[in-house]
């Protein structure tokens, strides 16, 4: 525990929630910590560790002087435009956290729209689409209102719901209990529908049904349509309970150990002396030249490799700059438990491991938006089937991007160099203990 400076700890606190508004200035932590066991030279540990934690963002990039504590900003919220026919989603809590609103403005700083927050909301900007992501912790529900260019707010929902997924999989208890919620467009009277009812209906084969408060029957596509692509749509029906569908028997967890990489020739070279290791020791790892035969369904098999309970994944700078690549990493990250079950080897040209070079990933998945962005409207709306679903896609890779490689540079990962040394000996004794779990 931080060993905090009494005599004026209470003072230095109240002016970040009063006077500073939630700021935290760098020369206040000689006021707040006690300055024996954290002298000013550790301040900077101590601002990295809030960071971590998802505590604090920086206010500026250029500077690191000031960060924004959003559990210290003021509660009032401020005036955020009009939100009438607005794109809605909400999420049901039995229990809502203070801090999955405040980890998710950290996660989503970057889109900050000028500046507009308070310590239960923000505002979102990204492509021409605007966002009012609140909490009503009394109620215990999350709104979310989307307005804007209708081309992109489906994409701004999808990064949105990407990270409040992965905060609600960090917190005991709540990844289970929490429910999706769709509102009736302009029917405030009508109940938020399940977003798993829904999709369930869709599977089932059932185009049109009447909510529960309404009098006219509405259809389940056009609902869905709005909150994400038929294609992502199909794998989320298993997470449905069995009994909400037919009564199908669920498959046991694979053990099957499943190797995502680019087809490099640097990359392809150590998969090849992985699996040629592999095999020598009795396993048979799966990997797409030898088991995706003609005419499989690629996006099925990548769903595959995402669910498997162990995943060797060979980060380069051209898997994090492939379309396909990024499906399976953020399919690993989808299915949970990313730490445990994936085993990365980073290799040298990746550079994951500085903030400046990770955020070039991010800044390519932005130029291949706008890119794309730029060549859809030069053709008419009626040409452009599944190339909004691309572009959906292309906003979540850019929204998960930085997060999956932070997480993957805090893995101690071997060099290709110390794996092929030792013959892949401690990778295959980490990922045998995980599949015999």
């Amino acid at each position: 525990a931080l060993s905090i400076g009494k005599h004026n700890s209470n003072f230095s606190i109240m002016l970040m929630m009063t006077e500073f508004k939630g700021v935290l200035k760098r020369r206040l932590l000689s006021d707040i910590l006690d300055r024996t066991s954290y002298p000013r030279d550790k301040h900077r540990f101590i601002i990295n560790m809030m960071e971590k934690f998802e505590l604090c963002f920086p206010m500026d990039s250029a500077d690191d002087k000031q960060f924004l504590i959003p559990d210290l900003l003021p509660k009032e919220e401020p005036y955020t435009g009009d939100w009438e026919d607005a794109l809605a989603f909400e999420y049901h809590y039995p229990v809502l956290p203070s801090s999955v609103m405040s980890r998710f403005i950290v996660r989503m700083h970057l889109l900050i729209r000028q500046s507009t927050y308070w310590r239960n909301g923000v505002v979102l900007e990204a492509d021409g689409s605007i966002a009012l992501v609140k909490a009503d912790r009394e109620d215990k529900k999350i709104f979310i209102r989307i307005t804007g260019n209708p081309n992109t707010r489906r994409s701004l929902l999808g990064a949105i719901r990407t990270q409040f997924r992965s905060i609600h999989n960090t917190i005991k208890g709540i990844s289970d209990e929490v429910q999706e919620r769709v509102p009736l467009p302009n029917q405030p009277h009508v109940p938020p529908i399940s977003y798993d009812h829904l999709l369930m209906l869709e599977s089932k084969g059932i185009s049109e049904f009447i909510p529960e408060g309404h009098n006219e029957a509405v259809s389940v596509k056009a609902l869905l349509d709005g909150i994400e692509p038929q294609g992502s749509r199909q794998s989320l029906v298993e997470r449905i309970p069995s009994q909400q569908r037919s009564a199908t028997p669920k498959k046991p967890a694979s053990k099957e150990i499943f190797v995502s990489y680019n087809w490099s020739e640097e990359s392809k070279a150590i998969v090849d002396l992985l699996d040629e290791e592999f095999q020598r020791r009795g396993v048979t790892i799966i990997r797409d030249n030898r088991d995706v035969t003609y005419k499989d369904r690629i996006r099925a098999f990548m769903r595959q490799l995402g669910a498997g309970k162990a995943i060797i994944a060979v980060i380069s700078e051209k898997y994090l700059e492939s379309e396909s690549c990024m499906f399976e990493l953020i399919e690993i990250a989808r299915n949970g438990n990313f730490y445990d079950r994936i085993f990365p080897i980073v290799l040298k040209d990746a550079q994951i491991f500085k903030p400046i070079k990770r955020i070039r990933y991010v800044r390519y998945w932005e130029e291949q938006i706008s890119e794309l962005n730029e060549a859809m409207q030069s053709v008419g709306q009626a040409n452009l089937q599944g190339f909004r679903d691309d572009i959906d896609f292309y906003h979540k890779i850019r929204a998960t991007v930085a997060e999956l490689t932070n997480t993957l540079k805090d893995m101690n990962a071997l060099t290709p160099e110390m794996h092929q040394d030792s013959n892949f000996d401690e990778l295959f004794t980490a990922v045998m203990e995980k599949i015999n779990e």
